[in-house]
């Protein structure tokens, strides 16, 4: 979140103004799967569905366009970390099929199957993601957003939930803030690393509390 916030103008005895202004929110360094899921599970036209569902495919792909990921099958080795930008949904695993340059013909399943050591797909019915302009195709289930990603279409319940948040009393956002300040030093946060952000200790500055 950049920035956020709310204000009223007016009394009981005239109009008044409330405006909800300049909220920026930005995806969890999360599973692709499980940001789906949840999506997914905010409709009432939608909950329940499997991701594999070719009902949803059209709004599963629009979710997910063009936001960056990195896989977890290159964890340990020396491309660990490397970003691919999803181009749209492909075939599953076992349909998906690629050449490679010795000129052999593969499906995605049998080479993450070749790998050393194998990769095992617990979900081998959900489509590939297909990346980098479509040459590249890699398992949805071993897919993780890179942290620091705007979100698109912010809902109005979250608008409300950041509007909220700012708007606690003054010792009670005190006490969250000393309790993130206190989380992020013990462990490390891949957002704030995203930003390039490091917290250090609290300073204390002459301030006066307004009446709320």
């Amino acid at each position: 979140m950049k920035v956020a916030g709310a204000y009223w103008r007016g009394n009981e005895k005239g109009p008044m103004l409330q405006c909800d202004f300049g909220v920026s929110t930005f995806l969890k360094p999360m599973a692709v799967t499980a940001f789906l899921e949840a999506e997914v599970n905010r409709s009432n036209r939608t909950r329940g569905r499997p991701l594999h569902d070719p009902s949803l495919a059209a709004s599963i792909e629009k979710a997910i366009k063009g936001r960056k990921v990195v896989s977890s099958h290159l964890r340990g080795t020396p491309r660990e970390g490397q970003e691919y930008r999803i181009k749209s949904l492909a075939e599953p695993p076992g349909e998906a099929k690629f050449t490679d340059d010795h000129g052999r013909e593969w499906t995605v399943l049998e080479f993450f199957a070749a790998m050393e050591p194998p990769v095992r797909l617990s979900r081998p019915e959900l489509p590939t993601l297909a990346m980098n302009g479509g040459k590249v195709k890699i398992p949805m289930e071993l897919c993780s957003f890179v942290p620091a990603q705007p979100k698109r279409d912010v809902t109005p319940d979250e608008r409300v939930k950041i509007v909220g948040a700012t708007s606690d009393k003054p010792h009670v956002r005190l006490g969250r803030i000393q309790e993130f300040c206190e989380a992020s030093r013990r462990v490390a946060d891949p957002t704030l690393d995203a930003f390039a952000i490091d917290i250090g200790p609290l300073e204390s500055v002459q301030a006066r509390v307004l009446p709320t």
